[in-house]
């Protein structure tokens, strides 16, 4: 409010909270901040529908919904498909069953990570986060630069995952691991990564 900053919020993971934490969406702290947030939501990320490309953005008034609109537009990308407007109906009204069900299952997956890494490769150091279904491994006890710990993750361990340094400098050393997977699939590749680890 004191900079005149427009915000915009990504809040497409929101509905993937644990261990008792609550998403407080950013627009509701004050009618002030309010008129300078546009909310980017979805259940894209919830509800594994990422291929359908579907979203939704809040806008504090028309006049701000006009610029979106008219630049997105002028590149020819303003269309929904069928199938995604239905998949996400679908999803937000009838999906609860499924998220009841999708919490816990990762919340497990967490758990399982971090046990294993503490008890069978306790030079990488992870926890289990309060959103999202991403974990970040911290690798820096294995010694290696940001681009050796990429080949070895790919070479050696025959794993795919993100490089903390492409999010800052601050997670060089780390990589990023989605354990939104069936638990034998993390399974697998845990046994890959410490097999990895010993090799050194």
């Amino acid at each position: 409010l004191k900079h005149h900053v427009l915000v915009v919020s990504d809040e497409i993971h929101s509905d993937l909270i644990f261990h008792g934490k609550k998403h407080i969406p950013t627009a509701t702290l004050s009618p002030e901040i309010a008129a300078n947030v546009i909310t980017g939501i979805s259940g894209t990320k919830t509800f594994n529908l990422a291929g359908l490309q579907a979203s939704t953005v809040v806008f504090p008034n028309a006049h701000k919904k006009e610029v979106f609109d008219k630049f997105w537009m002028n590149m020819d990308i303003h269309r929904n498909n069928a199938f995604s407007l239905t998949a996400m109906e679908a999803a937000f009204n009838q999906g609860e069953e499924w998220l009841d069900q999708l919490l816990p299952y990762l919340s497990a997956n967490f758990d399982y990570v971090v046990d294993y890494c503490e008890k069978r490769i306790p030079k990488i150091k992870t926890y289990a986060p309060d959103a999202t279904y991403l974990m970040w491994l911290d690798c820096r006890e294995l010694g290696m630069g940001n681009e050796a710990l990429h080949d070895f993750m790919i070479r050696k361990a025959k794993l795919g995952l993100n490089d903390g340094c492409s999010f800052g400098r601050s997670l060089n050393g780390f990589m990023r691991l989605n354990a939104a997977c069936p638990r034998a699939t993390l399974e697998q590749a845990m046994r890959q990564l410490e097999a990895a680890v010993n090799s050194l």
